[in-house]
């Protein structure tokens, strides 16, 4: 297994975004622009270009690969699911795959 990339908090604040946006296939222009809205462009690009290049597998373990250093508390955590929710509901359609998902995240982590 190839090793996951190293994230800063930015670039791992955007590749979860990302990884909740592409949850239900549908990347809606609302979540790109919500996304491109709290990154600067470089960033954005270079962490698109990461996960675009991911297999599903490999994108859950890159979040799981950073979770001591960003949600490793109960704080965190809950911080880190609010982010999501907000993330999902950006487009008006928190959907059931949306939803799964959170739910997934939410026991994983």
């Amino acid at each position: 297994m190839e090793p996951t990339p190293q994230l800063n908090e930015e670039e791992f604040n955007v590749f979860l975004l990302l990884y909740a946006s592409f949850s239900d296939y549908d990347y809606s222009p609302e979540e790109e622009s919500y996304i491109r809205g709290i990154s600067s462009e470089d960033v954005y690009n270079k962490t698109l270009n990461v996960f675009e290049s991911m297999s599903s597998f490999m994108r859950l373990q890159t979040i799981l690969d950073h979770k001591e250093s960003y949600f490793s508390t109960a704080s965190q955590k809950k911080k880190l699911l609010s982010t999501l929710e907000n993330q999902f509901k950006v487009d008006g359609d928190f959907s059931k795959p949306e939803k799964t998902t959170l739910q997934f995240l939410d026991k994983l982590l």
